[in-house]
């Protein structure tokens, strides 16, 4: 963490001399290194002391100074973060490839070296997640401190002072070259910042669309180019591709979409932050106020493009007052585009509105849109609703697909009970404890577990769904013709021999076909499906939605028989194709996806296409996904699968991941 901590510190200084640029304040800046050298020493008392400091100071460049150290302490907490993250998940996977390796050891004595490494392996991971949360509990409370610090000192300047503070920050949270830096001041003015603050964020939002828009129309212009070039590599031979020679023009092509792509995910961050930092300002302002800002809010979503309506959405669900709510309230009552009905439940249920309720039983569980229906099943579950218990226990009659496990989720989630999608059981349970049930405050878990064959649905790795319709993304890279069982080579190092399928043994590709077919088997007839298969490039079985019937059925299994393994691992083509298939474009008109559903089974990390570094990745489908809804599954394949990547897309987007 010492590369974290000096980078913060750099920020820190640079941030804080641009903004006192021509109005230096030694003691401050003094004050302001003190501050930092604390933080790094996890000293909160001295902390404490410094921030006292600089709030008696009362100046502009003590405001700037405190924006500045908050922005560095968010950074290094972001930072830390992440790196728990990546280490609890690295670690778990280690640990079940390491139980894999001493059963094989029994057999094959020739393993006790890797068996050492990987102990050795664990060992590490387990004191760089130690050192990662001693740091993220160290960052939060330092940014709680500098960040109440900074309220108290705003509420202490005058008013000249106080604007002149808020523009500054509003120039750091616009202009500043450090995206860190940028983030931290729109934190900053969500805390302290005024309804002048509000109006220019308000302004950023739409600057920022408009700059996506365009990021998004090169990308779009790109991408067909670049698919033709991985469909070359794809068909040259492996060797070739890994001299680099013919790939050179397509590593060319692609620095600029990578550099707008990475700039679209800042761009994505940016503006959840100033929506989350105007919905706070409006919570905090005084009724007159509100009531201007949320009217400014309801204006400019008429007409805007879809992203900036969903950012002004969230500005909504982030207004969490009575005007707030109930303005959020009035957009739902006249909504009618499904996308914003089901966002706006999803806000009035973060705010647990009083007023939900009633509309989520009458109105929404009965939506024609079965995107707006699955968002009223889980707020209404999320409300612990008891009144919801007999009329969601109704809907399975009307019910097909991924709604009735959401319906079955959501009962099992308010009472404990788990009778799956059999109406006829919870009615009779219901029927039995009506009148003295009392739905506990926090969600449930199941009381008893039944297996995936004794289920209703599809199962892929023991991943269920009851989905009527499913997408299948296959990864066909090289190493997919590796084994299933790590011997030598758990982690598919490049640098040594691959673990290779001995006699009788079967390869990852064997073993993803034969859980396809076996899924593709469980689908009932009149469902839907399709199979994106990706390596260097990629390609859909069917350009569209395929209708399952033994014929279909039949035909894409003589496909899956008939693939073979070669080539990189492009997961960021894989899902751009996906989203393709939804029928849902990025901008423009919003319908229902034409499938609910997608599992993604790969075993190795990204090595081609627009987006490879996994927060870029995790955050792009993540964005896109706002569109459609879609549950996303995730499957690894290998003791070199990025664990943390597929962990994540499968969190943030409603879904289970399994490692195998």
């Amino acid at each position: 963490m010492k590369r974290t901590l000096l980078a913060c510190l750099a920020l820190l200084a640079g941030a804080s001399a641009d903004l006192r640029a021509g109005e230096r304040d030694d003691r401050v800046d003094v004050l302001a290194a003190d501050l930092a050298s604390a933080v790094a020493a996890d000293d909160a008392s001295r902390q404490l002391a410094v921030l006292a400091g600089l709030r008696d100071s009362g100046s502009v460049a003590s405001a700037e100074a405190l924006v500045a150290s908050y922005a560095a302490g968010r950074a290094g907490l972001e930072q830390a973060r992440a790196l728990a993250t990546n280490s609890k998940y690295e670690f778990e996977r280690k640990e079940e490839v390491l139980a894999i390796v001493e059963l094989r050891r029994v057999q094959e004595p020739e393993l006790e070296d890797l068996v050492l490494v990987l102990d050795q392996e664990l060992g590490q991971l387990e004191r760089q997640l130690h050192t990662a949360l001693v740091d993220v509990e160290r960052y939060e409370g330092a940014c709680v401190r500098i960040l109440d610090t900074t309220s108290l000192l705003f509420d202490d300047l005058e008013p000249a002072k106080r604007r002149k503070a808020e523009r500054r920050m509003l120039d750091m949270a616009t202009e500043d070259d450090a995206a860190a830096a940028r983030f931290g001041a729109l934190v900053v003015l969500g805390s302290v910042g005024s309804e002048e603050a509000a109006a220019a964020l308000l302004k950023r939002l739409a600057l920022l669309d408009r700059e996506s828009t365009r990021l998004e129309q090169s990308l779009a212009k790109a991408r067909d180019g670049l698919r033709r070039m991985e469909d070359r590599l794809q068909r040259e031979p492996s060797d070739a591709n890994r001299s680099g020679d013919r790939a050179q023009p397509y590593r060319a092509a692609l620095r600029e979409p990578t550099r707008w792509n990475a700039e679209l995910s800042t761009q994505r961050v940016e503006s959840s932050l100033a929506a989350e930092a105007v919905g706070c300002i409006i919570a905090r302002s005084d009724e007159v106020d509100q009531e201007k800002l949320l009217s400014l809010v309801v204006a400019r979503r008429r007409g805007a493009s879809r992203r900036l309506q969903l950012d002004l959405f969230d500005v909504l669900r982030a207004a969490d007052c009575a005007l707030g709510t109930a303005t959020l309230h009035a957009e739902l009552a006249h909504e009618k585009d499904a996308l914003f009905r089901a966002q706006a439940i999803d806000g009035l249920t973060v705010q647990r509105s009083t007023r939900l309720e009633p509309l989520l039983l009458e109105a929404y569980l009965e939506d024609p849109s079965p995107h707006v229906r699955s968002r009223a099943i889980t707020a209404l579950a999320t409300l612990r609703s008891k009144a919801a218990i007999p009329r969601l226990i109704a809907r399975f009659e009307r019910e097909s697909g991924r709604q009735r496990a959401e319906l079955a989720q959501a009962l099992t989630s308010l009472t404990g009970e788990s009778f799956r999608e059999r109406a006829d059981l919870w009615k009779a349970w219901w029927d039995g404890v009506a009148d003295s049930f009392a739905v506990p405050r926090s969600p449930q878990r199941p009381r008893d577990e039944r297996t995936a064959e004794q289920r209703v649905g599809t199962t892929l790795f023991g991943i269920h769904t009851t989905s009527r319709s499913v997408v299948f993304l296959l990864d066909l890279s090289g190493s997919m013709r590796h084994a299933m069982i790590a011997r030598t080579n758990p982690t598919d190092d490049p640098r040594v021999p691959p673990d290779l399928p001995l006699d009788g043994e079967d390869s990852r590709l064997d073993v993803a076909k034969r859980e396809l077919i076996r899924a593709l088997a469980a689908i009932p007839e009149g469902g839907s499906f399709n199979v994106i298969v990706y390596a260097s490039g990629v390609h859909a079985w069917r350009d569209e939605m395929s209708v399952l019937t033994p014929e279909t059925r039949a035909e894409a299994i003589a496909y899956l028989d008939r693939l073979s393994a070669d080539g990189a691992t492009n997961i960021s083509g894989a899902f751009e194709r996906a989203f393709e298939l939804t029928g849902i474009p990025a901008r423009g008109e919003w319908t229902d996806p034409a499938f609910d559903t997608l599992y993604l089974l790969s075993d190795g990390r990204p090595s081609i296409g627009t987006v490879l570094w996994t927060p870029d990745l995790t955050a792009t489908v993540t964005d896109r996904n706002r569109l459609a809804g879609i549950t996303i599954h995730t499957i690894g394949l290998s003791g070199a699968q990025d664990t943390v990547l597929l962990q994540g897309l499968a969190a943030r987007n409603g879904g289970s991941f399994v490692a195998r």
